[in-house]
């Protein structure tokens, strides 16, 4: 007999488009537990319930009872991490790895102080380039003939496939991780910067 968990695991598995081996790897169970669980012949431990939060980024709240959004937000999952970690150990692990990936805006200056984001300083580039990216009309024109960078190729690529599927739901959880990453008023602020320009 099917559970409500059971149901909306495999409508969470369903919508991450996994199958029962691929979703059961990170967990550190095997196909056969989550397809138990689907089912209804066994139930999920609390500490996989925890698991799947953590790993897949859903709330769960959705996952136990059905209310609520089947996914947390990037702030909804660092505040849990703090509160699971606790604050200090949060913090350490968040500026660790903000300097090994040298993060614009987390860097020191060229003294050794805190100073501007390092994306402001309009005479650096991002990211380690060499020469600052083209702006303005002329790289909106590159991007909209196909000749942007190409990890933007690729996430233009995967929306792409997104609405070529015809998944309803696929499309609805898109555009909610798109309003998620990419908020109003950064979209009003890049808006404002081409107006400029």
């Amino acid at each position: 007999m099917k559970t409500e968990i059971g149901i909306r695991l495999k409508e969470l598995r369903t919508v991450l488009n996994l199958t029962q081996a691929r979703f059961a790897a990170p967990l550190g169970v095997d196909r056969g537990h989550i397809a138990g669980i689907e089912t209804g012949t066994r139930n999920p431990s609390e500490p996989l319930i925890k698991s799947i939060h953590f790993i897949y980024c859903v709330n769960e709240t959705w996952l136990k009872t059905g209310r609520g959004e089947m996914f947390i937000t990037p702030d909804e999952l660092l505040k849990s991490l703090k509160d699971r970690f606790g604050e200090q150990a949060f913090f350490r692990a968040v500026i660790n790895i903000m300097n090994e990936a040298a993060v614009p805006g987390t860097a020191l200056n060229e003294n050794g102080q805190n100073g501007p984001p390092y994306f402001l300083n309009e005479n650096k580039a991002p990211f380690g380039e060499t020469t600052a990216p083209e702006t303005g009309a002329a790289a909106a024109d590159k991007i909209r003939d196909g000749a942007g960078p190409p990890e933007l190729e690729r996430m233009i690529n995967i929306l792409r496939d997104i609405w070529a599927a015809g998944d309803d739901r696929l499309k609805g959880w898109a555009s909610i991780q798109f309003d998620r990453a990419i908020p109003a008023d950064v979209v009003e602020e890049v808006r404002k910067k081409q107006q400029k320009r």
